[in-house]
C-alpha cells in the first residue's frame, strides 16, 4: 500500500476522507487510479446511506453505481442507477416513490437526476399535484419541484373531476382571476384595488355601526393600493361587468367620500384615493344584505338544477350547449319587471331583457368553470329594435371553449328582442367574429359613435365557428 503499484488490501475506517467509515478492498490502494470497491453507509457526503461499487472509488470522476435509500437529499426516498454518481451531472435513473416533492408519487426517468433543471418525465399516479388520484402521465421539462408545469395527459380526468364546483358558496365566495375578464385589462395596481372591491361587496357584513350607511366602501391607503379617481370608477365598472351577482347590489360606480350623506369626492393623498364608497340596492346597507341575502338562495335554486344537467365526462362544448338549451327553455323576453337585466330576472322571475340574457349565462358559464365576458354593443338583425330602428342596443357573451373564444347571442338564440319569445334556436351559436359581427358590433351604441360604459377591447374569435355535431352529448 502507498502508490508503490505491488498491490494489497487496506480497511480504513474512513475512507475517502470522508468521515463515514467503511472498507477498501484495492489492488493499489492510496487514490491511483486503478479500481476497487467500497461499502459505504453513507457515500457521497449525503447523509442517506447506500452502496457504492465504483471501478475507481474516491470521488474520481470514473463511474459507479449507488443505492440510496434517499436519493438528491429530497427526504422521499427511491434508488439511483448513475454512470457518475455525486450530482456529477452525468445522467442516471431515479425511480423515487414521492417525485417533485408533491407527495403524491410517481416515477421519474432524468438524464441528469438532482434537481438540475435538464429535464425528465414523470409517470404520477397523481399528476400535477392535483390531489385526484385518478391517474395519468405528466412530462414536464424540468421536473424536480421547479414549479415550471409540464403536460399532463390524465386518462381518468375527464370522468373523475366534478363537472362544476358543488362546494361553492354563492353568498361569499368570489372566482378565480381568470373567470373575470375586466381584471386581465387591468394594471397589476388597479387590480390590488379590483380584488380589494370584489372581496368588500361580495363578502360584505351588516353591523349596528353600518346599517343605516347607504354605502359600502373599502379603505385603499391602509391596504398600501394607490389608485386614482379615475381609475376606481373603470374598477368597478368592470367588477360589474365580471360579476353577475353585483348588478342587484351596487347601483353606482362613482366612488364617494362617506359612507353616508353627501356626495363629496373621496379624500386624496397625493393624487390617490384614501378611502371610497359606492352606493347600495335600497340606499341602506342593512336593506341591501336583506335583498341580496333574499335573492341569492333562490338565484342559487335556478342556477344549480341547471349545473346538475352537466356530466362530468362532457366536453367543455357539450357542456356549453347543455347549460344554453336549460336556460333558454325555462326564460322568456320581458322590457319590464324586477331584475329583467340581472340574474335575478334569469333566475328567478324568468323574464329578461338581452342584458338579463347575457349576463345569467355568463354566471352559468363561470359556475360551470367556463371563461366567459359579458359584452354590450348594439346588432342590426331584423330590425327588432323596440322602436323599429336598425340598430339597437344589445347586450351577449363571447365563451372560451377549448381555448378558442366563440361569440353567442342567447336573446336572438331564443326568439329574439320581442316580448314574449322563449325557446331554443342556434342563429348565433359559438360563432367565429367574420360571422357573428355581420350584425353585431361590440363596445359601441346604437347611435354607432358613443362607446359602451364599460371595457371596449375583447379577444378575437377563433378562426371558424364552432362545429355544431360535436356540442352533442351522449352517454
Amino acid at each position: 500500500p502507498g502508490g508503490d503499484g505491488d498491490g494489497g488490501t487496506t480497511t480504513d475506517p474512513n475512507p475517502g476522507g470522508d468521515g463515514e467509515g467503511g472498507t477498501t478492498t484495492d489492488p493499489e490502494p492510496g487514490g491511483d487510479g486503478d479500481g476497487g470497491t467500497t461499502t459505504d453507509p453513507n457515500p457521497g457526503g449525503d447523509g442517506d446511506g447506500g452502496e457504492t461499487t465504483d471501478p475507481n472509488p474516491g470521488g474520481d470522476g470514473e463511474g459507479g453505481t449507488t443505492t440510496d435509500p434517499n436519493p438528491d437529499g429530497d427526504g422521499e426516498g427511491g434508488t439511483t442507477t448513475d454512470p457518475n454518481p455525486g450530482g456529477d451531472g452525468d445522467g442516471g435513473t431515479t425511480t423515487d416513490p414521492n417525485p417533485g416533492g408533491d407527495g403524491e408519487g410517481g416515477t421519474t426517468t432524468d438524464p441528469e437526476p438532482g434537481g438540475d433543471g435538464d429535464g425528465g418525465t414523470t409517470t404520477d399516479p397523481n399528476p400535477g399535484g392535483d390531489g385526484d388520484g385518478d391517474g395519468g402521465t405528466t412530462t414536464d421539462p424540468n421536473p424536480g419541484g421547479d414549479g415550471e408545469g409540464g403536460e399532463t395527459t390524465d386518462p381518468e380526468n375527464p370522468a373523475d373531476k366534478p363537472a362544476y364546483d358543488r362546494n361553492f358558496n354563492a353568498s361569499i365566495d368570489v372566482f378565480q382571476p381568470q373567470f373575470y375578464y375586466g381584471r386581465s385589462l387591468l394594471t397589476e395596481e388597479e387590480q390590488k384595488a379590483y380584488d380589494l372591491l370584489m372581496k368588500t361587496f361580495v363578502e360584505f357584513e351588516v353591523t349596528e355601526a353600518n346599517k343605516n350607511n347607504t354605502r359600502i366602501g373599502a379603505n385603499f391607503k391602509n391596504n398600501g393600493i394607490r389608485v386614482t379617481y379615475n381609475q376606481l370608477i373603470k374598477i368597478v365598472k368592470y367588477i360589474l361587468y365580471d360579476e353577475q351577482r353585483l348588478t342587484y347590489l351596487i347601483t353606482s360606480t362613482v366612488p364617494r367620500g362617506t359612507a353616508t350623506g353627501a356626495l363629496n369626492r373621496p379624500q386624496e393623498s397625493g393624487g390617490f384615493v384614501v378611502e371610497a364608497y359606492f352606493d347600495v340596492m335600497g340606499n341602506m346597507l342593512s336593506t341591501a344584505r336583506q335583498i341580496y341575502d333574499t335573492n341569492t338562495p333562490k338565484i342559487e335554486d335556478g342556477v344549480v338544477k341547471i349545473l346538475s344537467k352537466l356530466q362530468n365526462d362532457m366536453t367543455e362544448a357539450q357542456k356549453f350547449r347543455v347549460l344554453h338549451d336549460a336556460f333558454l327553455n325555462n326564460i322568456r323576453y320581458s322590457q319590464s319587471g324586477f331584475g329583467v337585466d340581472s340574474i335575478v330576472g334569469g333566475f328567478v322571475n324568468h323574464a329578461v331583457l338581452c342584458e338579463g340574457y347575457a349576463r345569467s349565462l355568463a354566471y352559468l358559464c363561470q359556475r360551470a368553470g367556463l371563461e366567459v365576458i359579458y359584452i354590450e354593443g348594439y346588432a342590426t338583425y331584423s330590425g327588432t329594435g323596440s322602436d323599429g330602428s336598425d340598430a339597437f342596443d344589445h347586450a351577449w357573451i363571447k365563451v372560451k371553449i377549448d381555448g378558442q373564444w366563440y361569440n353567442v347571442d342567447p336573446t336572438n338564440n331564443s326568439g329574439g328582442a320581442l316580448v314574449g319569445a322563449s325557446g331554443v334556436t342556434y342563429t348565433n351559436f359559438l360563432m367565429n367574429d367574420d360571422e357573428f359581427n355581420i350584425d353585431h358590433t361590440a363596445g359601441l351604441l346604437s347611435d354607432k359613435t358613443t362607446p359602451t360604459s364599460y371595457y371596449g377591447n375583447f379577444p378575437p374569435s377563433a378562426e371558424h365557428s364552432y362545429p355544431f355535431d360535436m356540442t352533442e352529448y351522449s352517454k
